[in-house]
């Protein structure tokens, strides 16, 4: 008798509740790849073994039942199950959804802030994880993949170690599978001009002056025999003002070019203005667009990509513009 979705789903629960340990048992060979495999009491996890050098890098891994999964007396009894073995369970997708946890490290134990992705073989499609269905696990192998892909401003140089966890299990794969990525960054130095000018600033300094009032108090009314000059209150006011001389320096600079490895972009000896955006560089030719540092439809300008600084252009040559290079 096979199992109702519901029991398929009380198993799948009493699985992740019953993880313990995993293993490392031998290699296995699968879509012509070999595969570090782990064991636990009821799960198998196999890793693509090996190292390689790349610089858009991916490593499959899988997940299936070690084998049918013998079903406790005491589940059969309280949720009315005749099998004694479950064939296939059901992870729901609330816990699917927080399954894997996979993180990059390099050779020193330092994490890395890779951009990463984690996919889900769906027929013969890759999706991207996590899923909006539920997972099925029986003794056939569930394929995932992690992607890593460095930006073009990012080095990474040297060995890559992926650390896995399955449900807050940690998957010990002993430095291995790795990848040895060898980042090729660009390295964009914004060339500037820079003056300094001096300005003399007049500083004003009030001096104060201080009155006293004096009043007559007399505390014998109306005979008044004992009178007393007070300094009953006193005021202030500005007596004079000077001034002192101070001289300020003020550092203003402008980009002239950019340096790209052994390159140069040298904008302002022909009048362009060039911005860097992310992996392009916009450069707006004078007389033909705005120079507002944004390569807009309908203006004559030259992106140059990085890091391959090839050049696309829309403006129309004319004597007044001169052709800007990567030289």
């Amino acid at each position: 008798m096979t199992l109702t979705k519901v029991q398929k789903t009380i198993m799948g629960l009493l699985i992740i509740s019953l993880l313990s340990t995993f293993s490392f048992v031998g290699y296995k060979q699968l879509f012509g790849k070999t595969f570090k495999v782990y064991r636990d009491n009821y799960l198998e996890f196999g890793v693509e073994n090996g190292t390689s050098v790349c610089r858009d890098c991916e490593r499959e891994f899988y997940l299936k039942l070690k084998s049918r999964v013998k079903i406790p007396e005491s589940y059969k009894q309280q949720y009315n199950i005749t099998d004694n073995y479950a064939y296939s369970v059901i992870i729901p997708n609330s816990e699917y959804r927080k399954m894997w946890n996979i993180e990059l490290y390099d050779s020193f134990g330092n994490k890395l802030d890779i951009p990463m992705q984690i996919w889900h073989l769906s027929g013969t499609t890759w999706k991207k994880y996590p899923p909006t269905t539920s997972l099925t696990l029986s003794t056939s192998v569930k394929r995932f993949k992690v992607t890593a892909t460095l930006p073009d401003n990012i080095e990474v140089s040297g060995r890559v170690e992926l650390k896995f966890k399955l449900f807050d299990q940690n998957i010990d794969i002993s430095k291995d599978p790795i990848w040895w990525v060898n980042g090729n960054p660009i390295s964009v130095e914004t060339l500037k001009k820079c003056k300094i000018t001096s300005e003399p600033i007049r500083e004003y300094i009030n001096i104060q002056a201080i009155y006293y009032h004096n009043q007559t108090i007399c505390s014998d009314f109306p005979t008044n025999l004992s009178c007393k000059n007070f300094n009953y209150y006193n005021s202030t006011f500005i007596s004079d003002t000077i001034y002192y001389i101070s001289i300020v320096n003020t550092t203003t600079c402008r980009d002239t070019g950019f340096k790209i490895r052994d390159k140069m972009i040298d904008f302002e000896k022909i009048n362009w203005n060039c911005i860097k955006d992310g992996s392009q560089i916009c450069c707006e030719a004078p007389h033909q667009s705005n120079q507002d540092g944004v390569c807009s439809s309908g203006e004559g300008y030259c992106l140059f990509n990085l890091p391959s600084l090839k050049k696309q252009c829309t403006i129309s040559k004319t004597r007044q513009i001169m052709d800007l290079n990567a030289e």
